[in-house]
């Protein structure tokens, strides 16, 4: 009795997975005497081949629904500061914030006005790391001892004097609505080292 009802749910779920997935269920309980023979010769048995074609049918069903469930919309965040010297380039680079360090970055944009758009971001917890570009090199420059020549910037702004921080120390939250940022770019000439 008990196997009678495990074979009973699974037969409801089954149907229901195969209605969710807009397919129909192959008959497996409904096989002809000739189909048996013809499995006795050496054929594919017929309740194996529909069973494999049931589940496929089913597994489909399922990852598309999966698929649907977790669509994600994307929005834009905007990163914007005071002001940036004539000439010079605004680097920014985005990254978890739950990552132990900088490096890689999920994402880099550039460009020479004071604002920036990183396209299509998913929803996430993330923080911002920026820099002025006045030589045109293309990356930060840096002191002997390690401290930054150019102005640098990190979401939340928070104080250098400790050094570069920690992408948890710079996180924001980013929904499904484009997020602004106004970051105040600091020279930090007597901060410690940021290597």
């Amino acid at each position: 009795m008990y196997i009678a009802a495990l074979q009973q749910r699974r037969t409801h779920r089954l149907h229901q997975a195969l209605q969710l997935a807009g397919l129909r269920e192959v008959d497996n309980e409904n096989l002809t005497h000739r189909d048996n023979v013809t499995a006795k010769r050496g054929a594919i048995m017929p309740q194996r081949y529909r069973t494999k074609r049931t589940w496929a049918a089913l597994l489909t069903g399922l990852t598309l629904s999966l698929l649907a469930e977790h669509h994600v919309e994307a929005a834009d965040i905007l990163v914007q500061i005071a002001e940036l010297a004539p000439g010079a380039t605004l680097h920014v680079a985005l990254q978890a914030a739950d990552a132990p360090t900088w490096e890689p970055a999920l994402r880099v944009a550039s460009g020479t006005g004071v604002t920036l758009r990183l396209v299509d971001v998913p929803p996430g917890q993330y923080a911002l790391q920026l820099f002025a570009d006045h030589n045109g090199n293309g990356q930060p420059d840096f002191s002997r001892r390690g401290i930054p020549q150019e102005p640098v910037g990190f979401s939340g702004n928070p104080p250098l004097l400790r050094g570069k921080p920690a992408p948890r120390h710079c996180s924001f939250v980013h929904g499904v609505t484009d997020t602004q940022l106004n970051i105040e770019l600091r020279q930090a000439r007597h901060a410690p080292s940021f290597r």
